[in-house]
């Protein structure tokens, strides 16, 4: 993973509304069920080796990846078993309890995946029958020593937390790829009931842009992030970007959350011609874009809701002018939590007022604090 150094300005009351505290004014771990899920989940995978059917139904999906989410791979042992295992049934709970504190519970069947890590260049033989099964420890990863694993008789081995072992581990884990994704969706779902967010246009809008008889568009050509410090048993980045502005049509605030799957590792150039910024959203044809990157301690329900209302508050009831652009950028990252429950979002960079005008050709932009740098070009969608 890509990390960053943390913006650290939160909107207090945005938390204390939604009771994110404790009584003794510290944040409060126990309300985050994504720790104790993998924990259990571990536990359940490590006793499941024992199992011939699902030590089969394991080797037949790890031949085809090294990621293997929970659902399809407990059917599959089910169907061989024959009968339904409690132990699956525990491993798909709290797959669920996750899914419904995320409040993603609709938009994704599962989120929960065990995943391989083999040591660089390791030949061997796989012996899933004896592998650990280890799952990320709660609190922050700049702060991990120690990584727990079980065995397939329950008791925990520590592993260290920065030196991956010279064996291969199994890792209980979420799918940050679809955790992301169903939160993503669930973010822009909220912005558009809160009116901060237009639907898609299918059809041409008047653009600034004489020349484009349809949707005039920012793309992304190419895109670089640095910086990568990140513990072994974490899987690779997962990056995404506020792009906001201010409504044409009224004075609030206009944000849409974009999901960047291709953005995994630091010091890598991307050329993904992604779609990032539909002109007609934003007034004075100018926007900003604010990178995070994606933890899976992270509660989307909760987090556009404190966006939501931070923004609002922050801004106030403001005049629609050029000069505001800016602000909401800066609003969004007060209002997003920088230490809400653990492992959260971390802040990347952001890039400020990002103006059409300027982009009449392909044009290289730098994030203000130096982690990102990106090339927009105009696109006009037909």
């Amino acid at each position: 993973m890509i990390a960053f150094k943390r913006f650290c300005v939160t909107a207090l009351v945005c938390l204390v509304a939604l009771g994110a505290f404790a009584s003794d004014g510290q944040l409060n771990e126990d309300q985050n069920p994504v720790f104790q899920a993998k924990r259990t989940v571990a536990l359940e995978v490590a006793s499941l080796l024992n199992e011939p059917s699902f030590l089969a139904a394991l080797e037949d999906a790890l031949a085809e990846s090294d990621k293997v989410p929970m659902g399809q791979l407990l059917a599959d042992f089910q169907t061989r078993l024959g009968l339904e295992s409690a132990q699956a049934r525990k491993i798909l709970d709290a797959d669920l309890g996750v899914r419904r504190w995320k409040g993603t519970e609709h938009l994704t069947a599962g989120l929960m995946e065990v995943r391989l890590i083999r040591p660089e260049g390791y030949e061997g033989k796989l012996d899933l029958a004896s592998m650990l099964v280890a799952f990320e420890p709660r609190g922050e990863d700049t702060e991990w020593t120690e990584i727990e694993a079980f065995d397939t008789n329950g008791k925990v081995h520590i592993l260290d937390a920065h030196v991956a072992p010279d064996f291969p581990v199994l890792v209980a884990d979420l799918d940050s790829r679809e955790d992301l994704r169903s939160g993503i969706a669930l973010a822009n779902e909220m912005l558009v009931a809160a009116g901060m967010q237009k639907p898609i246009e299918t059809e041409p809008v008047a653009s600034n842009n004489k020349a484009c008889s349809g949707i005039n568009t920012a793309k992304m050509t190419y895109v670089r992030l640095n910086d990568d410090e990140e513990p072994w048993i974490k899987g690779a980045a997962e990056i995404y970007a506020f792009v906001s502005g201010i409504d044409p049509s009224t004075a609030t605030p206009e944000i849409r959350v974009v999901d960047m799957p291709y953005l995994d590792h630091d010091d890598t150039n991307y050329y993904p011609n992604q779609l990032v910024i539909f002109w007609y959203e934003y007034r004075y044809n100018a926007a900003n874009m604010t990178f995070y990157e994606h933890d899976d301690g992270t509660n989307y329900q909760e987090i556009l809701s404190a966006v939501i209302s931070g923004v609002q508050t922050i801004l106030g009831a403001f005049y629609p002018q050029y000069a505001i652009i800016a602000q909401v950028a800066n609003a969004i990252l007060q209002a997003m939590p920088s230490s809400w429950f653990t492992d959260d979002d971390d802040y990347v960079d952001s890039v400020y007022t990002i103006d059409e005008d300027e982009i009449t050709s392909a044009r290289t932009y730098h994030g203000a604090g130096g982690n990102v740098t990106m090339t927009l070009a105009p696109y006009c969608l037909n």
